[in-house]
């Protein structure tokens, strides 16, 4: 006989069905329930909940056997211990202090009157959204002439939240979004800009959310953008205008220095001219030469404005 025949009589014949199943979405520390849809459980009826798709038995009322629900404890099952509860009456199952390892399938299994019966429900558990963090975006000396003649009337700051994953981080205006980024499943920082005028009168609010829950910060204009808020752009400028005047003193004092040092020496080169005879109609390309046919006093000129 073809499988597919038997296997659908066998459904019929055994009432079996797998019910679509549905998904819980909950926050870390706290609990969920996974309900049965049963209203009382009669004496011969039988219902168990394994974690995972032909995963580990982890609760059990078997009426016939005993009347109040059982818990496997191995190694498998580990991370329920002292974590579930199993309503007697209706075969509910309730997980506390939930942490992202019950993340997953769970499976129900119903045995009624000779008839099994099965549903899936999901659970996804979410970490506790943190607060999100406002704070003045400074610029860095390195592109401060880039940024420093704009930023006199504009300010920026930045909206943060630490350790986060599957949340969107926003920018509000009013109850209008500004801007908007996403972080995906794995755990980082996130952190987003927003650039505004020193006297814009608008409110704005930065906002961190998943799929249960949100937090809110709203930003004190005031707080962050002032005349006074660029400050360390001013104390940058004035260090490179320091750094530029001391450069100039430096290179100054050097230049007469060296001026200083050949006219001094210009009186015993020309003394030694005059003791070589060094005849004028040759032709010198050393210095001291130059110096002998040109004469002291040309010679000081040429090198001090040359």
């Amino acid at each position: 006989m073809n499988v597919s025949i038997v296997l659908f009589l066998s459904l019929v014949l055994h009432g079996v069905g797998l019910d679509t199943h549905e998904v819980k979405l909950v926050t870390e520390g706290e609990s969920v329930s996974l309900y049965t849809n049963v209203t009382h459980i009669q004496t011969d009826d039988e219902i168990e909940w394994r974690f995972g798709e032909n995963g580990p038995l982890i609760a059990r009322i078997k009426r016939s056997v005993n009347i109040n629900p059982t818990y496997e404890d191995n190694n498998e099952t580990e991370i329920f211990r002292d974590r579930l509860k199993m309503n007697y009456q209706t075969g509910d199952l309730t997980i506390t202090h939930i942490t992202s390892n019950h993340s997953g399938l769970y499976t129900l299994k119903i045995n009624r009157d000779n008839t099994v019966s099965y549903e899936n429900l999901s659970v996804k558990v979410y970490a506790r959204l943190p607060v999100p963090i406002i704070s003045k975006h400074l610029s860095h000396c390195t592109s401060l002439f880039e940024s420093f003649l704009p930023s006199v009337t504009k300010c920026s700051v930045m909206c943060s939240v630490l350790n986060v994953s599957d949340v969107n981080v926003s920018w509000y205006k009013g109850k209008s979004l500004s801007s908007s980024i996403s972080v995906s499943d794995v755990k980082t920082t996130a952190s987003l800009h927003l650039e505004l005028e020193y006297h814009d009168n608008n409110t704005y609010s930065c906002v961190v959310n998943n799929s249960i829950a949100n937090h809110t910060q709203h930003l004190h204009i005031t707080q962050f953008c002032h005349p006074f808020a660029n400050l360390h752009q001013l104390q940058c400028l004035a260090f490179i205008a320091i750094f530029g005047a001391i450069c100039i003193i430096v290179t100054h004092f050097i230049h007469k220095k060296q001026a200083q040092k050949v006219y001094s020496t210009i009186p015993v080169v020309y003394k030694k001219c005059e003791e070589s005879k060094i005849n004028p109609s040759d032709t010198f390309e050393d210095e001291k030469a130059v110096m002998c046919l040109k004469g002291p006093q040309d010679t000081f000129t040429e090198e001090t404005t040359g």
